[in-house]
């Protein structure tokens, strides 16, 4: 968790830099960009930073347990903000220029263009600008359980009553990307791949192409499943 209002924020960015630089297939050798990243940050009114940059072991951190499924040799990373949904302002990186970029624009509340499609435009053709100051950088996984050979998440609704009960609602389903796997570095930026969202994934070309909504019932992934292991 990055919180740049909070002034020990650096902390908890040399505790995810100390595993990216373990685990990274390409030469750390961005060690600038990333301080230049906090000098500016330094010379704003806000957030005050630290002017030790010592690494400090914080009991704030989480720090992520790498399994093999972390890994395909692109230590791919997920930067999400904390204020927002619909997928926006989710950004994939595997370079610390790339990270620095996306920290900078989301910090100044720009508009972030990607090279593989383009922002849905939101309200009177107006898009929209993600801007926050909270966000949240997780390993992302390289090796995911795929449904004919794509993304997919499980939306589930649950009840917890006052009582600690929990409800949970039968009528499960399926959401998938519209685009085939990849982790390809050319294809990091491309949220039709990444991210299965239906309010992102509503834009792509393929949206609808291999089941209605790029949406499937419990049953069927059932039955796929089924199939796939006879």
């Amino acid at each position: 968790m990055i919180d740049l209002h909070d002034p020990n924020y650096r902390e908890e960015f040399q505790n995810f830099l100390s595993f990216y630089k373990k685990y990274s297939k390409i030469p750390f050798d961005q060690e600038l960009q990333v301080n230049h990243f906090f000098a500016e940050l330094s010379s704003s009114k806000s957030p005050k930073v630290l002017k030790n940059n010592s690494i400090v072991s914080s009991s704030n951190s989480s720090l992520p347990k790498m399994n093999d499924t972390m890994f395909a040799g692109s230590n791919i990373w997920l930067l999400k903000p904390t204020e927002y949904n619909q997928g926006r302002g989710i950004n994939l990186f595997n370079k610390l220029t790339n990270l620095d970029y996306h920290l900078k624009s989301m910090q100044r509340g720009v508009e972030q263009p990607t090279r593989a499609i383009k922002t849905p435009q939101i309200g009177k053709g107006r898009p929209s600008m993600i801007k926050s100051q909270q966000f949240v950088i997780q390993k992302y996984l390289e090796k995911p359980m795929l449904i004919d050979n794509r993304k997919f998440d499980i939306r589930v609704w649950v009840m917890l009553d006052h009582e600690m009960n929990l409800y949970c609602f039968k009528e499960k389903y399926i959401r998938l990307s519209s685009e085939p796997f990849t982790i390809d570095e050319k294809k990091v930026d491309d949220k039709y791949i990444h991210l299965t969202n239906n309010a992102v994934q509503k834009y792509g070309k393929n949206f609808g192409k291999h089941e209605s909504g790029n949406i499937i019932s419990f049953q069927d992934l059932k039955v796929f499943f089924l199939v796939g292991n006879l």
